[in-house]
């Protein structure tokens, strides 16, 4: 079996088509115009109140010393579109209205299981792409929040959609709780919220929904015992982390000699191969 099939997680990192696949889903989508940094982009920053630019795939640079850098969601001006310039009219890119947010939402979705966190200033005021903030001074906040009825709906029309059983979808929450969809991601990182906040059971979650989609069982290993902390102090993570080539791993046992080994099954079979 295969939760994700390669062709289809291939077509989801298509942004055109994540966008195409929100709107049929029910999602609200901001503004958007694809395409180059000339006169029609200059058109749209008009239009709107505020716009942002984001690339049409996520790309890392080499910068020297083992360091890389990428390009995030950025905040951009009629004075930083330049009309004439051909590199930039050979580059297209997704230019966006600015959603001015309350809260955003970064949701996981295994299977039949979703799990959302808030991401949020803690000092109130919202930032452009909280990935990048995660590197400032206020870095932002994380808790395990309840979705409304009707954006599960979307989801999970989105998950029928797609045809993938594991995916992220990042959404943000305006002012007046209107919810927008923003973007999806079927190889998401997943772990961090539970890094930053060790009261979300993100690892519980996720291997919870992955074993039941595997083996169609409970999964064996009770919340408390499934803690990141504690798992990155077990031979299992270091294994994990650390293997060779990070192979696939052996089918789960029936009798495992630790809790923890269905964990690092579950893990292992997300980040190395799908199948299983």
């Amino acid at each position: 079996r295969c939760i994700n099939p390669p062709t289809l997680s291939s077509a989801c990192n298509n942004k055109l088509y994540q966008l195409w696949a929100a709107r049929r889903a029910g999602f609200n989508v901001p503004r958007t115009l694809i395409g180059s940094a000339g006169r029609s982009a200059l058109a749209f920053v008009d239009q709107v109140d505020r716009a942002v630019y984001k690339p049409l795939r996520h790309n890392i640079w080499p910068i020297g010393n083992n360091q890389f850098t990428t390009l995030h969601t950025t905040e951009i001006t009629r004075s930083d579109i330049v009309v004439e310039d051909s590199a930039s009219n050979l580059a297209p890119g997704i230019f966006q209205e600015l959603v001015l947010k309350k809260y955003e939402l970064r949701v996981t979705v295994i299977g039949e299981v979703i799990i959302a966190c808030r991401i949020e200033r803690p000092g109130g005021g919202d930032h452009v792409d909280w990935r990048q903030a995660s590197r400032e001074a206020d870095p932002p906040s994380y808790r395990v929040v309840s979705l409304p009825s009707s954006v599960e709906a979307c989801i999970f029309d989105l998950k029928r959609i797609l045809k993938i059983g594991f995916f992220i979808v990042d959404l943000v929450v305006d002012q007046s709780e209107g919810v927008y969809f923003l973007e999806v991601n079927p190889f998401g990182q997943f772990l961090f919220p539970e890094s930053h906040n060790p009261e979300i059971p993100m690892l519980h979650t996720v291997c919870a929904g992955m074993y039941s989609w595997l083996t169609g069982e409970t999964f064996p290993v009770a919340k408390e015992d499934a803690a990141l902390t504690r798992f990155k102090q077990t031979e299992q993570y270091q294994a994990f982390v650390t293997g060779p080539g990070r192979e696939p791993p052996t089918p789960i046992s029936r009798k495992s000699l630790s809790v923890f080994d269905p964990i690092a099954h579950t893990l292992g079979t997300i980040g190395s191969n799908p199948t299983a």
